[in-house]
């Protein structure tokens, strides 16, 4: 038998004051460009680039009680700022905000898993796996959407669940743990 649960990601907070700095920063590296050039052309080109970024953030204040409005607001700003790089810091600046931006839109996709099976818990992480054999655990309990892992090392591993899970019986479950808990010391 195997269980399987998705935690709770409680890094979206630093993901949106992500979003926002990257939103201030290219509002100042647009007027540090406008300030020092002298060129009608360019200082029109950021004129239009402050209103495309003003136009998304009203999309975002408007757009923001639903569950999706940061998604939309940062593949906005994404566009614009690759557009922007393009044309003001060529196109190595507009790969190397690409890159990023991607590096942390797929490390934001990435959900943290537990698995907890007959031969331990495996803890998967957005950069790695840890496996705990049932030896090196002391107790695992679910109660009310909290999962607790208490290692034998002294530390501990206390996560919520994730509202997408599956219901699961905690009763059965934690008689599970608690026997393989026992069968291994």
């Amino acid at each position: 038998m195997q269980y399987s649960f998705i935690l709770q990601d409680n890094t979206k907070k630093a993901y949106r004051l992500f979003a926002w700095f990257l939103f201030f920063f290219h509002i100042v590296a647009a007027g540090v460009i406008g300030l020092s050039t002298g060129d009608k052309q360019t200082k029109t080109g950021l004129y239009i680039f402050f209103g495309l970024l003003t136009a998304a953030a009203i999309i975002y204040s408007v757009l923001r009680k639903q569950k999706n409005a940061l998604d939309v607001f940062s593949v906005i700003m994404a566009l614009l700022c690759i557009v922007f790089w393009l044309r003001y810091g060529g196109v190595v600046a507009a790969i190397i905000f690409a890159a990023v931006f991607l590096f942390v839109l797929l490390v934001q996709q990435k959900k943290t898993m537990v698995v907890i099976s007959t031969e331990g818990v495996m803890l998967k992480r957005v950069f790695r796996e840890t496996k705990y054999p049932w030896q090196k655990l002391d107790h695992v309990i679910l109660k009310d959407g909290l999962l607790t892992i208490d290692l034998a090392s002294n530390r501990m591993i206390q996560a919520e669940l994730a509202e997408e899970n599956k219901a699961v019986d905690e009763t059965e479950f934690n008689r599970f743990c608690k026997q393989h808990l026992q069968n291994n010391t």
